[in-house]
């Protein structure tokens, strides 16, 4: 995608790049037309091309307009449809649109083989699709898929040793990753135990005190449970019925 983004020639200057194709010959300097990886403000740029192909290109598909706006994350779009004839003819919109600009979707994934049929395997995503970054995947305590098969989403655990201080703790909570917050509960957990040893005054390197380390290596060695989690993505029934959701709360300081 960052390829098919052209930079403006005023600020190419400053995508230099020296090359050789082996130490005998002289350093070539090449000048990128194009964002690059590695730059802080590419992922902004590449966000930006599409919000304006959404606002310029799209009067025709307000629906390819609404997944460009809201339904991106970086390169990849998450969207759908309630009848699988809506879905076919939003990924017919949105090829099209897309294509205009040069910009070719791949790695496509579905629940329904319908809208899997038009589409070359070469295309298509793999069996399981991490909805974490995969660059940092394996710098997470816990990471996210989804099955488009099973239409179901899992989770997966790496494993990260156990270190019984505060800096330990709070590095292993902040590399759990559950965007929808279908864990709350068991995330909440580890959380108040960190709140704890805030309120013991610890320092970032000394040790837990033993009530604490105790239920702190229970829980993280339950942890890999989670593994065999498996939750519907889909919950719900056909247009036209209404739902009342009830939600009860108190001020408990244990949740």
């Amino acid at each position: 995608m960052y390829r098919q983004v052209l930079v403006s020639p005023c600020y190419r200057r400053y995508q230099h790049i020296l090359w050789r194709v082996s130490p005998d010959e002289a350093l070539q300097e090449y000048e990128l037309n194009t964002v690059t990886y590695g730059v802080n403000c590419a992922p902004y740029l590449a966000l930006q091309v599409l919000r304006c192909i959404a606002e310029q290109d799209c009067r025709d598909s307000p629906f390819v307009c609404e997944a460009l706006s809201y339904c991106t994350y970086i390169d990849d779009i998450c969207v759908g449809g309630d009848m699988v004839e809506e879905a076919i003819a939003l990924q017919a919109d949105l090829i099209r649109v897309l294509r205009r600009s040069g910009m070719d979707l791949k790695k496509w994934a579905s629940n329904t083989v319908e809208l899997l049929a038009t589409v070359p395997p070469e295309d298509r995503a793999c069996e399981l699709l991490s909805l974490d970054d995969s660059s940092l995947s394996e710098t997470k305590v816990l990471g996210m898929q989804w099955s488009p098969r099973e239409d179901t989403f899992a989770y997966t655990f790496h494993p990260s040793p156990i270190m019984n201080t505060k800096r330990g703790m709070l590095s292993c909570v902040a590399r759990m990753f559950d965007p929808l917050g279908l864990l709350s509960p068991v995330i909440f957990f580890a959380k108040q135990l960190l709140q704890r040893v805030w309120h013991a005054g610890l320092s970032w390197d000394e040790q837990l005190p033993p009530e604490i380390a105790d239920l702190w290596n229970k829980f993280v060695s339950d942890f890999p449970n989670l593994q065999h989690v498996s939750i519907a993505r889909y919950v719900g029934t056909h247009r036209g019925v209404q739902y009342s959701l009830c939600g009860f709360c108190d001020a408990s300081s244990a949740g």
